[in-house]
């Protein structure tokens, strides 16, 4: 088990002797090529001694995010002689001035039989050597002659310094408590495994903000976590007032007596702008999550059963891939697409939000076609094909409905209409149902804070009330979620949804609020209205008054209590399509994903020593 003592004891080993070493030692950022590479302890092969799991669940992320080889933090960490990089430099025409420059855009070629020994990346150059249309290069950071106790004790600090993502938020004292079991089944059958490990990483990103450093969570203990959880102090003032008294009155951060740094926690509260993650709220949004990764995947691919994540069918629908893998078009338009099915997500799942005091349950609440129909639409022009979407888009539920209301009139065992009349009818038919006008919204904008009471912490995480649902959903629009909320009062249903999305999905702030944003449809920055706005016509519009007749269907004498046992049995029993499970997904939600930002302590120290 990780443990932050061992780790602190283990970085304290890093002396200045190896800082001094690898400063010295440093060649220059090359390409080189993953048969040029041998990697520690045995200084084998990429192939050897490999994870498969590990290994597997690479592959899919190259797929699915692309392979980033220029990012600093996934390079390579290798030595080679003296002699040897003369005779690479010589082969690969190339000067060590060049080298040093050349900031990775380099290739570097060995002689036959010659290596460079890896103390880090084993099983990331595995999954490139399985995906060679991305290249069968790596980019690796080279040093001469590093000395072996040195290369040791930095290899040692790879291996250690990427524990699983889980374990290490496990390992923030109060998360702990947070952790249920029985939950993580049906997490790791969800098949969404890229949104929950985003999850995860937002969950370390925020609470490291929060303190200051990874070091510093040892002192969040199972109460501060449960004060501090579901509130946003950078945004609802009502939050940061609360958060603030228990900070200055000694109740929250007990083992943290340095008045110093107390005081700057009051500082980096500010800077807290989606509500505060961790494992209790990600166990609680899974059920809002999956059911629209299981909308998602039912769109993709009906009702069959594939052992693929919803990211990784929603990257192989995608009609504009880019050679190296999912881009920004790619995601920006997923989550067009999400936000989308967010609108209609009662409609399309059939199942009811959780009830309001005293509200009645809905009567039989069902799938409707007409919301899948124009959900595949949707899905088509923001550039996803596949054949159930293609099914969806062409088959029109207006004429389904008005062939079954001529069957239920005349029964077909008694009647029977003229063959080469009947698309006549039907036609007929369906062009009544245009008559029909959208009734015209009563209710109130949505904003994403108010001046007045906010949304209460309880209903800060898990699936929506119906409430809120009705009142926000023709809100959730990609560029109005990537503005920043400025500071007010207190935050309304609309940003728990915000936030509730960017840790599963992650949104690209505009700071200033007022610059025009990517859109995802391709349309000109002065047409950024989303058709979703508003019910567009009559037919889909139907299913929504159905749904606020039944909204406003309630009974003031229901007890409280009644209701939320109901609540609580409707969140024990909603699920939605089942999923398959394999130990290679068991695998990556168990270990999450390496924490690539906590990787080399001596890293860092070593580019600021450079500079």
């Amino acid at each position: 088990m990780f443990s932050f003592q061992s780790h602190a004891n283990r970085l304290a080993s890093l002396t200045d002797d190896v800082i001094k070493e690898k400063n010295t030692k440093f060649r220059g950022v090359v390409k080189v090529s993953i048969e040029d590479l041998v990697f520690a302890p045995e200084f084998m092969p990429c192939d050897q001694n490999i994870t498969a799991a590990k290994v597997s669940r690479l592959k899919r992320i190259f797929k699915t995010e692309g392979c980033n080889r220029r990012d600093p933090s996934n390079f390579i960490l290798g030595t080679i002689s003296a002699s040897l990089l003369s005779e690479a430099l010589l082969l690969s025409k190339l000067t060590l001035g060049e080298l040093r420059s050349s900031e990775g855009s380099r290739m570097l070629y060995l002689p036959r039989f010659q290596y460079i020994k890896c103390a880090n990346g084993r099983s990331r150059v595995a999954a490139l050597l399985d995906t060679p249309h991305l290249g069968t290069w790596w980019t690796v950071e080279l040093y001469v002659d590093l000395d072996p106790k040195a290369f040791e004790i930095i290899t040692e600090d790879y291996i250690n310094e990427a524990p699983a993502l889980l374990d290490l938020i496990l390992n923030i004292p109060g998360m702990r408590e947070g952790f249920e079991i029985g939950t993580w089944h049906k997490i790791i059958g969800g098949k969404c495994d890229e949104e929950v490990v985003r999850y995860m990483e937002f969950t370390l990103e925020s609470w490291v903000k929060l303190m200051g450093s990874k070091e510093a969570l040892i002192n969040v203990d199972t109460e501060d976590v449960k004060e501090f959880q579901l509130r946003v102090p950078g945004v609802s003032q009502v939050d940061y007032r609360y958060l603030a008294e228990l900070i200055e009155g000694g109740i929250a951060f007990k083992r943290l007596t340095n008045v110093e740094e107390r005081s700057q926690i009051l500082h980096r509260m500010k800077n807290i702008n989606y509500l505060l993650p961790s494992i209790y709220t990600l166990q609680k949004d899974f059920k809002y999550l999956r059911l629209c990764t299981d909308t998602m995947k039912r769109l993709l691919h009906g009702k069959r059963k594939i052992p693929l994540t919803a990211q990784v069918l929603a990257y192989d629908a995608f009609s504009h891939k880019d050679p190296i893998g999912p881009n920004d078009v790619f995601f920006e338009r997923l989550k067009s697409l999400y936000l989308y099915i967010m609108q209609d997500l009662v409609e399309l799942t059939g199942e009811w939000p959780l009830l309001e005091d005293g509200e009645e349950p809905p009567e039989a609440p069902f799938r409707h076609p007409t919301n899948w129909h124009r959900l595949a639409q949707k899905a088509r022009r923001l550039g996803f094909e596949s054949d159930e979407i293609m099914r969806l888009a062409v088959t029109n539920p207006d004429e389904q409905v008005a062939s079954k209301a001529l069957q239920d009139a005349r029964p077909t065992a008694l009647y029977e209409y003229d063959e080469s009349e009947m698309q006549n009818i039907l036609s007929r038919i369906v062009h009544e149902f245009t008559r029909a006008r959208a009734r015209a919204s009563t209710d109130i904008e949505s904003t994403f804070t108010t001046i007045g009471s906010g949304e209460p912490i309880a209903r800060r995480c898990g699936r929506q009330y119906s409430g809120a649902y009705m009142r926000d959903r023709w809100s959730f629009d990609l560029s109005a979620f990537s503005r920043r909320t400025s500071e007010s009062r207190d935050i309304t249903s609309l940003f728990v949804r915000k936030s509730v999305f960017h840790a599963f999905w992650r949104l690209s702030e505009d700071r200033d609020g007022d610059e025009s944003m990517f859109d995802p449809e391709g349309s000109s920055p002065g047409s950024q209205t989303r058709e979703s706005d508003q019910p567009p016509e009559a037919p889909t519009s139907e299913s929504g008054e159905s749904a606020r007749r039944v909204c406003a269907k309630s009974k003031g004498d229901k007890k409280k209590l009644e209701q939320e046992e109901r609540n609580s049995e409707e969140e024990k029993t909603a699920t939605s399509l089942e999923c398959y499970e394999t130990g290679e997904i068991k695998w990556l939600i168990v270990s999450a994903a390496f924490v690539d930002a906590a990787r080399c302590n001596i890293s860092a120290k070593v580019n600021e020593s450079r500079e």
